[in-house]
């Protein structure tokens, strides 16, 4: 399978790294277009803890294009971007990309925000016509295995998420959440998700600060919260008790003189800010600032260790139902692989029919239009029995492991030509 996945995530690559390599959706049709020049499909998935592209019908060489745009966009070294990508081919990157989907390889395992992220990344790559005969079955099938999992399976009981490590931190570090105030930046589905999980916890004030005033206002209407303009965001950190950064924007949005003026305004309260932006929404170093307790997304890894532990039966059980579901596509595709050389035993049989046919009807030239016609079907039917047994031993045989090979050994077998594999298959075939 002509199929490559290259790309970093959150055991390959720290949080700082991360940042600079994450492709948020204004860089996306960009990335995409380039990548595209060496590859016939394109697809790239860039979440909080992974940026990794998905690519077909291209020479492992044109990985250099992706490389080199990486390069350039993050101001990676070769040697840094060689550290922290990792490669997978072939039906490795099937396996990848479905345990990916399912929440298997996720920071929180079994979090169920990684389906809408991988159906997003999709979308993008059919709006931008580089998802086609590969890529396109293959993300759809991810998902449905994915829904899969989360339904069929424990993983999917009690379903954990980034936002809900991230509130379990908190906790840890502030003890009872219960009538505390707090700041959220950005008004998406992570904020959305921690906003309930505040509600649980028992909440107080709540403030919602988004780029777009309407969505914070949508936000804080639907979950009891107040929305406040951006621009105001700075000057009422200094009346809450935390701060929940977690918008898209391609950098900062507060530097550290911005948070060193809020503390001047707090007289001396610390602030706790969570940051679960990628890129990181406040600036690392306002961490050294005094009173500040800043947490970022790589601070969760002890959350998620106990989530692991308390969830590992149930990722055992779902690794084995991804297992079984790459199986079973990958011998599907196999499968397909088999159609071209079907087409050519059918279209040679047809072939074989018409000359004998035009023989028969230059012998007898007293047949009528209609006895001809009954000729020709019971012929066509004949060339269609013939064919039926080869055509089903073929699918059988190409959905093995060593397809490929049998293919090419039945393909010598019957005396059709190698070029057929190139051949379209057309709409219909005998025995198909």
């Amino acid at each position: 399978m002509n199929l490559l996945c290259i790309g970093c995530d959150h055991t390959t690559a720290p949080l700082a790294t991360r940042e600079r390599l994450a492709i948020g959706p204004d860089l996306l049709p960009e990335a995409l277009e380039r990548t595209a020049e060496g590859f016939a499909e394109v697809a790239i998935l860039s979440t909080c803890n992974r940026t990794e592209f998905y690519l077909a019908g291209g020479a492992e060489s044109n990985l250099d294009l992706v490389r080199q745009w990486l390069g350039e966009r993050s101001g990676l070294s070769p040697d840094e971007l060689d550290a922290c990508l990792h490669l997978v081919r072939g039906q490795a990157a099937v396996r990848h990309l479905f345990r990916v989907t399912a929440g298997l390889e996720a920071l929180v395992v079994g979090e169920t925000q990684i389906i809408a992220q991988v159906k997003e990344a999709h979308q993008a790559a059919l709006a931008a016509e580089t998802s086609g005969p590969t890529l396109t079955p293959l993300f759809q099938q991810a998902l449905k295995v994915a829904k899969q999992v989360h339904t069929e399976t424990a993983l999917g009981q009690s379903a954990v998420s980034v936002a809900y490590a991230a509130l379990a931190l908190a906790k840890d570090v502030l003890g009872s959440l219960a009538g505390r105030g707090v700041l959220l930046l950005g008004a998406g589905e992570l904020a959305e998700l921690c906003l309930v999980h505040l509600r649980d916890a028992g909440i107080g004030r709540v403030l919602v600060a988004n780029r777009t005033l309407a969505h914070a206002r949508s936000l804080a209407a639907r979950l009891g919260g107040e929305a406040v303009p951006f621009t105001q965001a700075a000057q009422v950190m200094a009346e809450v008790d935390m701060v929940i950064g977690s918008t898209g924007a391609p950098h900062a949005i507060l530097d550290r003189q911005d948070v060193e003026q809020v503390m001047a305004a707090r007289h001396g309260r610390p602030l706790f800010i969570f940051d679960l932006a990628v890129p990181r929404d406040i600036a690392a170093d306002a961490a050294e600032l005094p009173g500040v307790r800043l947490y970022h997304i790589d601070h969760l890894r002890e959350v998620v260790a106990e989530n692991l532990a308390g969830r590992q039966d149930a990722a055992t059980v779902a690794g084995r139902l991804v297992d079984q579901a790459v199986s079973a596509y990958l011998s599907a595709e196999r499968g397909r692989m088999a159609v071209p050389l079907i087409v050519a035993l059918s279209q040679r049989a047809e072939q074989i029919s018409a000359r004998e046919l035009e023989r028969l009807w230059r012998r007898l030239p007293e047949l009528d239009a209609r006895e001809r016609e009954a000729i020709r079907a019971t012929t066509l039917l004949i060339a269609h029995k013939l064919v039926d047994p080869p055509v089903r031993s073929l699918k059988a045989l190409a959905g093995r492991p060593d397809g490929t090979e049998t293919l090419r050994v039945a393909r010598a077998v019957l005396g059709l030509d190698a070029d057929a594999e190139a051949k379209p298959a057309p709409d219909s075939a005998p025995g198909a």
